[in-house]
C-alpha cells in the first residue's frame, strides 16, 4: 500500500518538488537500511515524470558535481567581486525573488531542469550502489529495469564505464539469467542512445553464446530464462547493423540446438529470432542445403566463441526434428514458415543419430512403395453396411499400407527420442565440465 501511495504522488506531482524531497528520503532509506529493502520499493522510481532533454553523470563525485553547478549558474564569479553592499543587496534580491515564486506557485524552467537532474542524480546514486556492491541481492532485475528505462539519459561519454560494469557482473556471476539480464540492458541502453559508441561489444556476444547452454538444463526459472534469451537475441542480432554473418550463423545453429531441447511454449520464443533472422540474412540459407555443406572442417559444437565454431560445416538438421514436434499447432507451424520463406532446396533427412549409430532401416513389405507417404492424422472410419462384407484385395493392400507407415513412424519416433535425450546427456556433461574448471580456478 506504501509503495503504491508513493507511486500515485509520482504520477499525479506537477511540480516536482514533491517528487524530489521523496525521492531523497527513499535513497537515504534504501542506503540505511538495503539488505531489507524489497524489490518493489525499487520499482516505484519507473513511475517517475521525466523530461527526455536531462542529461546526467552518475559517475561523477560530489566536488565535480558542485564545481560543475557553480560553473554552469555563474554565481561564483559574480560573487567573487561584490562589494559588501551589493551581496546584501543580492542576499535581499534573493529573498524577494523566493516570496514572489511563492506567490505564483509555480516553477521556471531552468529551476525546473535542475529539480529533474537531481531526482535523477538520487535515483542512479542507488541504482550504481547496488549494482557495483550488491550483483547478487534480490534487488537486481529491479535495478536493471530502472536502468533500461533512464539510461537514455546518461551522458553518452560515461556510458563505456556502465558497459563495463555490466561486463565485469557478467563475468562474475554464476546465474544465467542475470548475465541475460545484464546484456539486456547494455543492448537496450545502447538502441536508447541511438548506437552512436563505437566500442567492442564482442564480450557481450561471448558471454551470451556460452550462456544459451544453461537453457538445455532444468531450473525454476527456465521459463524466464527464455523469454529473457530470446528479448536478448533480438536485441545483439535482429536490431543490430554490420555484423559478421559467421557470427550470425553460429548462435542460428545453437539457438535450434538449445530449441530441441525446449518444451513448446519455450521453443516459439527461440524459432521466432530465428525466423526473423532468416528474412534479414539470406545467406543463411545455405544451412539448410541438405546435399552439400559450404564450409571446410568439422563444426566445434562446443567452441565458446562464436565467430571460430566454423557453422557452413555443418546443416540445420534439428529443423527436421522441430518439425516434427508434439507441439505441430505452434512450433511445427513455425519451422514450416522458416522453410517455405526462404524457398529452401529441402531440411537435412539423415539425422545424426543415424550416423552415430548406425540403427537399421526398418523392413518393408514387398508390396509396398520405397518412399511412404506421411500418415494423415484421422484414419478412414467403416459404414456399418461395410463391416459384414469380406475383405477385397485393395482393402489388404490399403491394411498392409498402414501398418507399414505406422511401423516406420514409431522407429521415427523413437530413433529421435534416443537422439534428443543423447543431446541432453553430452550437454549436461559439457556444463558440468564447464563448472568444474571455474571451481579449479
Amino acid at each position: 500500500m506504501c509503495c503504491e501511495a508513493v507511486s500515485a504522488v509520482f504520477r499525479d506531482d506537477v511540480k516536482g518538488d514533491v517528487t524530489l524531497d521523496l525521492v531523497h528520503r527513499i535513497a537515504q532509506l534504501i542506503k540505511k537500511r538495503v539488505a531489507s529493502i524489497k524489490p518493489m520499493v525499487i520499482e516505484t522510481f519507473l513511475t517517475l515524470k521525466m523530461i527526455d532533454g536531462v542529461k546526467i553523470n552518475p559517475f561523477m563525485s560530489n566536488k565535480e558535481k558542485q564545481l560543475s553547478s557553480q560553473q554552469e549558474s555563474g554565481e561564483a564569479n559574480k560573487q567573487k567581486y561584490q562589494t559588501k553592499s551589493q551581496r546584501k543587496r543580492t542576499k535581499a534580491d534573493k529573498i524577494l525573488e523566493k516570496e514572489f515564486k511563492e506567490a505564483r506557485a509555480n516553477f521556471t524552467e531552468h529551476e525546473v531542469m535542475r529539480m529533474q537532474t537531481s531526482i535523477l542524480d538520487s535515483v542512479f546514486t542507488v541504482y550504481f550502489r547496488i549494482l557495483k556492491n550488491l550483483p547478487s541481492s534480490n534487488l537486481f532485475s529491479a535495478v536493471l529495469k530502472g536502468v533500461m528505462r533512464y539510461a537514455h539519459q546518461i551522458n553518452v561519454e560515461f556510458m563505456t564505464d556502465l558497459l563495463h560494469l555490466l561486463t565485469a557482473i557478467m563475468e562474475s556471476t554464476p546465474s544465467p539469467l542475470v548475465a541475460m539480464q545484464c546484456a539486456q540492458c547494455a543492448f537496450q541502453a545502447l538502441k536508447l542512445q541511438g548506437f552512436v559508441l563505437e566500442v567492442d561489444l564482442a564480450t557481450f556476444y561471448h558471454l551470451v553464446y556460452d550462456a544459451l547452454w544453461s537453457l538445455t538444463e532444468w531450473s525454476p526459472h527456465q521459463g524466464d530464462l527464455a523469454v529473457a534469451a530470446a528479448a536478448v537475441l533480438r536485441l545483439m542480432l535482429c536490431e543490430q547493423k554490420q555484423l559478421p554473418i559467421d557470427r550470425i550463423a553460429a548462435f542460428v545453429k545453437r539457438i535450434l540446438i538449445v530449441a530441441a531441447c525446449q518444451p513448446p511454449m519455450y521453443a516459439d520464443h527461440l524459432l521466432a529470432v530465428v525466423a526473423t533472422l532468416m528474412q534479414l540474412h539470406p545467406k543463411l540459407t545455405a544451412l539448410l542445403s541438405a546435399e552439400q555443406t559450404s564450409g571446410v572442417g568439422n563444426y566445434l559444437w562446443d567452441q565458446e566463441q562464436p565467430d571460430y565454431c566454423n557453422p557452413w560445416s555443418t546443416q540445420l538438421w534439428e529443423l527436421s526434428l522441430l518439425k516434427a514436434h508434439v507441439d505441430t499447432v505452434a512450433t511445427a507451424k513455425t519451422v514450416s514458415y522458416i522453410i517455405s520463406k526462404q524457398r529452401a532446396p529441402g531440411i537435412p533427412s539423415d539425422t545424426p543419430r543415424r550416423l552415430l549409430f548406425s540403427a537399421p532401416a526398418p523392413e518393408k513389405h514387398p508390396s509396398t512403395s520405397t518412399k511412404c507417404p506421411p500418415l494423415p492424422r484421422t484414419l478412414p472410419t467403416m459404414k456399418k453396411s461395410d463391416k459384414t462384407k469380406t475383405p477385397t484385395p485393395s482393402g489388404l493392400f490399403r491394411s498392409h499400407f498402414v501398418e507399414n507407415a505406422l511401423h516406420e513412424r514409431r522407429v521415427q519416433l523413437e530413433r529421435e527420442k534416443a537422439y534428443i535425450a543423447y543431446c541432453v546427456h553430452r550437454l549436461r556433461e559439457h556444463a558440468e565440465e564447464k563448472k568444474q574448471q571455474k571451481k579449479k580456478r
